[in-house]
């Protein structure tokens, strides 16, 4: 039985060894590898893919019609590798279709990487797969490569680390997909692991400043302590900027010559990291002397006060620069006495003249150049205010001056329109040096600034509800044109207020009032008119026995001027105004009288300053004063008799 098995063995091998020889020789009847000969491209044709475009795998592997090439030779090994640098096969080959004399017909034989038909994460919560997701940009459908696995897990790792978890380790596992050949369901496993936090930050070669100090310094790398609401999580960026605020904490402090030497990091234990950072402090500096080179419009001793830094005090680089130029939106920096009078394109720059010692002498070479006029005064934005209400509000006008006070003056007012957005006010100068002019375009921002009023509450056994609308940006000219409801005549900066408030019979009150901020339209003078009506009862009917009620008519008209004297953040407004209670039986509130009807006309005056600004939701200058008056008529001087010892009725 062995021996029979052993023959057939040997047969099928014999037979095997018999057919190699002649499967060589028919292919070597085809082509014969074994010797190079030149041809010319006949053809070539792609096989094995799907979803890419052949005529751009031709032009990649850099393969042409009617091209001589050497077979074997570099021309189809360059293109080979050329597909193969692409990293979007698995597999390139290059063979011979056919081949007649000289001419030869290839094709192209290549196995596209597996596509993604799904990907799923494993280790993390939804919201978090949801997050990564919008990272990654690993859309269903992309083929997998080794780039791509690798920058995913970067990806994945520094999403985690900047939250804490400094060892989360990333996992891929593909299996192909049952349902659609050549793809692949990639599962993302990801174990983020315990998170890890500064346990301790340790500072070497610090003799000036304590490490507490130090420590204080760095606002994003603190270490773990009792207090939650202090980050102690490592993040890398993060810790760099920190180590650039230590340098600039160091150098306000005169030690110009600072340095970090290194910084590392060490194991504490599995969820804390120590930080470790040694420091070269050098030598702390002191401002000797400053002088001015270059200056003709203003004297010295002008520069040296409005620079206003001691000599012989700690060489603080940042306040000197901040002095000089404002960096920090200073407005009374050196650089703004050129500004306010149109040296726009004057340059101030500080130079270490001399160091002697511990001490640094300070030379500021100026540059002052000629005067800048304003040409144009450009306005966009502004997509539903018409652009006379802005550039009415504007202090900076084609043929003035170039002044940066002036532009933030413009930049409040623009603010307290309430139109815009003031914190998107943005003013920018296009300078032209070869004619001194400069445009400024003033970049606007709308913002909604009408109000919608409903609301209801509930008290002394009522329900009182109230409706209310406000428009501050109505143009009444526009009233009577159904075109320019959208959905109302608005763009010309008027307001109309309209509110009612009711619980029933017992309380009513209406108003409607409009206001103008420019009467005329060229001067900022206001008007405003408003009418109001309250109702009181005990709740009983009109006409019914026993009813109480009163009944209040109001109405009032008010002008504003803003003055130009002493400045002009000074206005003044007056206001007349009537009023005309109507009282059946009315017995509340201790009232003069219970029947009857009384008229009171009042004037009031106001005068008010306010200079708050230029950025009025954060203001960091000016004020606020008012002071107001309200006045009646002498009814005893009207009426022609005096008021004393007369019945309430009769008041």
């Amino acid at each position: 039985m062995i021996f029979r098995e052993l023959n057939s063995i040997l047969l099928v091998l014999f037979m095997a060894m018999c057919s190699i020889p002649a499967f060589a020789q028919e292919k070597q009847d085809i082509f014969d590898y074994s010797r190079e000969d030149d041809y010319v491209i006949g053809g070539i044709s792609v096989s094995g893919v799907r979803y890419l475009d052949v005529n751009a795998i031709v032009g990649i592997s850099g393969l042409r019609l009617n091209q001589r090439i050497t077979i074997p030779g570099d021309a189809t090994k360059t293109a080979v590798q050329r597909l193969w640098s692409q990293g979007l096969f698995s597999d390139v080959r290059i063979t011979i279709e056919s081949s007649k004399a000289d001419t030869v017909f290839l094709d192209i034989l290549l196995q596209e990487r597996p596509r993604i038909s799904s990907i799923r994460f494993n280790g993390i919560r939804q919201s978090e797969s949801q997050d990564i997701t919008k990272k990654i940009n690993l859309p269903v459908g992309s083929q997998i490569t080794s780039y791509i696995l690798d920058n995913t897990s970067k990806i994945i790792r520094e999403h985690f680390v900047e939250k804490g978890f400094f060892n989360t380790s990333v996992d891929f596992v593909q299996k192909d997909d049952p349902d659609q050949p050549n793809n692949i369901i990639l599962s993302i496993n990801v174990d983020k692991k315990s998170k890890v936090r500064i346990g301790d930050i340790v500072f070497e070669g610090n003799e000036s400043f304590d490490e507490k100090k130090l420590r204080r310094q760095m606002k994003d790398t603190k270490k773990k302590n009792l207090n939650f609401f202090k980050p102690s999580k490592y993040i890398a960026q993060k810790f760099e900027d920190d180590k650039e605020k230590l340098i600039m904490f160091y150098n306000d402090n005169g030690f110009r010559d600072f340095e970090i030497i290194s910084d590392s990091l060490y194991d504490i234990s599995d969820d804390r990291i120590g930080l470790v950072i040694k420091v070269d402090e050098g030598h702390q500096y002191y401002l000797r002397d400053v002088e001015w080179v270059g200056n003709s419009v203003y004297s010295k001793e002008d520069l040296s006060r409005v620079f206003n830094i001691e000599k012989g005090s700690v060489y603080n680089q940042s306040l000197i620069l901040d002095r000089l130029k404002g960096l920090s939106g200073s407005e009374n920096a050196v650089s703004n006495l050129y500004l306010d009078y149109g040296y726009l394109f004057s340059q101030l720059t500080p130079v270490e003249a001399k160091v002697d010692g511990d001490s640094i002498d300070l030379e500021v070479r100026i540059f002052e150049g000629d005067q800048a006029y304003v040409n144009n005064v450009i306005i966009s934005g502004n997509s539903r205010t018409n652009e006379h209400v802005a550039r009415r509000e504007l202090y900076t006008l084609p043929g003035d001056l170039f002044s940066k006070d002036k532009i933030l003056r413009s930049i409040r007012q623009l603010g307290v329109l309430g139109h815009f957005d003031p914190e998107k006010i943005n003013p920018a100068p296009m300078p032209d040096p070869v004619n001194g002019t400069v445009d400024l375009l003033y970049k606007l921002e709308e913002k909604a600034n009408d109000q919608f009023e409903i609301s209801g509450g509930w008290g002394a056994g009522m329900l009182v509800g109230t409706v209310g609308v406000r428009f501050n940006n109505v143009a009444m000219r526009n009233f009577f044109k159904l075109n320019e409801w959208r959905p109302y005549p608005s763009g010309d900066g008027q307001s109309l207020s309209i509110r009612a408030q009711s619980n029933g019979r017992i309380y009513q009150s209406y108003s409607v009032s409009f206001m103008e901020p420019w009467l005329g339209g060229k001067r900022a003078n206001s008007f405003s008119v408003s009418l109001y009506r309250s109702l009181m009862t005990n709740g009983k009917k009109k006409g019914e026995d026993g009813r109480q009620s009163m009944i209040i008519d109001g109405a009032s008209v008010g002008l504003g001027k803003r003055l130009e004297w002493p400045d002009d953040y000074f206005s003044v407004y007056g206001e007349l105004s009537y009023q005309k209670y109507n009282l059946n039986n009315y017995n509340y509130y201790q009232f003069l009288f219970e029947n009857g009807q009384s008229n009171l006309f009042s004037l009031t005056a106001r005068l008010q300053r306010f200079s708050v600004g230029p950025n009025i939701i954060y203001p960091r200058s000016g004020s606020s004063y008012s002071v107001s008056l309200q006045i009646t008529p002498p009814y005893s001087y009207i009426a022609g008799k005096s008021m004393l010892g007369v019945t309430d009725e009769e008041k």
